[in-house]
Order: C-alpha cells, then structure tokens, then sequence
C-alpha cells in the first residue's frame, strides 16, 4: 500500500463530460501536501477536488522554483508525513518527483480541450 494520487482533465465531447487521467503520482507527499493545502481546504480526505489551470499553473511554478534552488525546498513544498506517504527527505527521489510534476503539467496545460482538473489521491 502507498499513497497513489492522480489528476484528471475534464472535457465536452458529444455534449457529455469525459473524464481522462492525465497525470498520475506514486508516494509524492510533497505534491499531495500542496493539493491537501491548496486545493482541499486542508482537508486530506480521498475525495476528488477541483484544481484549475492557474492552480497547475501555481504547482509548476513551485517545483521550478525548488529545482533552481534546492534550499527554498522546505519552505515552498514541503514534505507530509503519513503512514503510506513514503519518504519524507528532501533527495533524489523527492527532486524527480518536481521534475516530472513540472514535465507532466506542461503537457496537460498545451491541451486547451480540458474545461477544468479534479485531483484525487488514496492509500
């Protein structure tokens, strides 16, 4: 067991809303920690929430931000413990995590088709 999460775009087709995975995480506690805080109200509770593109646009920016300067880190996206959060440290593990966020929103932000996100995670 871990903490799986993942990030789904919305979109019309056919006059219904389509649901399609678009990024998907694997024990990335410091990006769930910024969806708990930003997008959830605080509130860890393995319900899907709304995040829209300036939100992504916020969490890429971040993960930017801690690659160019891996001392703002702790401070900008830090880390949340839990059971089946994996590891807290701030290594190699931690930085390929914000690289891939960041590779990962780019691509779903050039798609313009989604009308808006819902992140969900469990464990």
């Amino acid at each position: 067991m871990g903490l799986d999460m993942f990030l789904e775009g919305i979109f019309e087709q056919d006059g219904e809303n389509v649901r399609e995975q678009v990024i998907y995480w694997r024990k990335s506690n410091q990006v769930h920690n910024w969806f708990v805080v930003n997008a959830q109200d605080g509130e860890d509770n393995c319900q899907p929430h709304s995040v829209s593109r300036e939100q992504l646009e916020e969490l890429r920016d971040l993960c930017r931000a801690v690659l160019a300067d891996n001392d703002k880190a702790e401070e900008l996206l830090p880390t949340r413990p839990g059971f089946f959060f994996g590891a807290i440290d701030y290594d190699e593990w931690y930085y390929y995590d914000l690289q891939y966020t960041v590779e990962k929103i780019d691509e779903v932000l050039k798609d313009d088709r989604y009308l808006y996100f819902e992140y969900c995670s469990w464990w």
